[in-house]
């Protein structure tokens, strides 16, 4: 019977999906998973306590010879990691760059839009940026953003895009309400410090996701 998954930190569809051995698409758009996209606008940011429903696997079949031998191949799942850098608004080009994911190293430099594109495993959690030129390390959680309209994902993106420095967590602070403050004059938006629709929307936006 289908397997009802409590999402906890690290996790999103693309990990789920691999973790269970099924297409992205085929557990997300799972009709027992239709009230979670509604809620969620991206399958890869769920926010703690989500439920995923994971449906039964069916087994393939696959017609062989009784003869000879076979050879199956098992493509893992990997999805896009995409990361734009940025100074002072404006997009760090042409930045030579190292990305550490698991045992993997993928080496590159920045687009003319500042961003770092690579395809990486869907179950990967943490990953790691290097910039020499710079002598700048940045260690990344994977799958750990959470929902724009929630206290904990607009502190995540608020911090992400310089603007706050406080400590994240699921409730609202004098900290979170001053940076949401300021972020609500640079979108010119009343600066109520409240998180409502229109600056989860604009967090969204200016954040990527």
């Amino acid at each position: 019977m289908p397997k009802k998954h409590k999402v906890r930190p690290g996790d999103c569809v693309s990990s789920l999906a691999d973790k269970y051995g099924f297409a992205v698409d085929t557990l997300w758009d799972h009709p027992d998973n239709k009230t979670l996209r509604a809620e969620r606008l991206h399958s890869n940011v769920l926010a703690l306590g989500d439920v995923v429903t994971v449906p039964d696997l069916e087994p393939a079949a696959i017609k062989v010879s009784a003869a000879g031998r076979h050879r199956f191949v098992l493509n893992n799942t990997h999805v896009t990691f995409r990361l734009v850098l940025e100074r002072g608004g404006e997009p760090i080009v042409d930045e030579a760059y190292l990305l550490r994911v698991g045992q993997g190293e993928f080496e590159g430099a920045t687009d003319d839009k500042g961003a770092v594109e690579v395809q990486i495993p869907a179950a990967s959690t943490i990953a790691t940026l290097v910039l020499p030129q710079r002598a700048q390390q940045y260690e990344l959680r994977l799958g750990h953003l959470a929902p724009a309209l929630t206290y904990l994902g607009a502190a995540q993106r608020l911090r992400n895009i310089g603007v706050f420095h406080g400590a994240e967590g699921t409730e609202s602070t004098p900290s979170l309400r001053l940076a949401l403050r300021l972020f609500q004059r640079m979108v010119s938006l009343t600066p109520t410090g409240e998180l409502d629709d229109a600056t989860a929307t604009a967090l969204e936006d200016r954040h990527g996701c």
